[in-house]
């Protein structure tokens, strides 16, 4: 497991900001999933990785530039296509 640099809570305001963020990228409605006040916590990590833990749980991602949903995050990662591998 990657050692943690740096773990704070964000704002008020930094929140919207960062909800309206992950709706635009993942195109979810993110006050819909995580409620109107969501306690969003941003955790460093080496190498300019950011996980963020919304509610306590670590849901999204963050790797230089790009955000990404983590396995955790089950709604999200439900609605996405799936795919059957056949053997034969």
């Amino acid at each position: 497991m990657p050692k943690v640099i740096k773990r704070f809570s964000v704002r008020r305001r930094e929140s919207k900001f960062l909800l309206r963020e992950f709706s635009r990228v993942l195109g979810v409605d993110s006050e819909k999933i995580f409620g109107v006040k969501p306690r969003i916590e941003i955790v460093n990590l080496k190498r300019n990785k950011t996980v963020y833990l919304i509610n306590g749980e670590p849901l999204i991602a963050m790797y230089e530039d790009a955000i990404f949903p983590t396995l955790f995050f089950k709604v999200y990662v439900n609605q996405l296509p799936k795919v059957t591998v056949d053997m034969g």
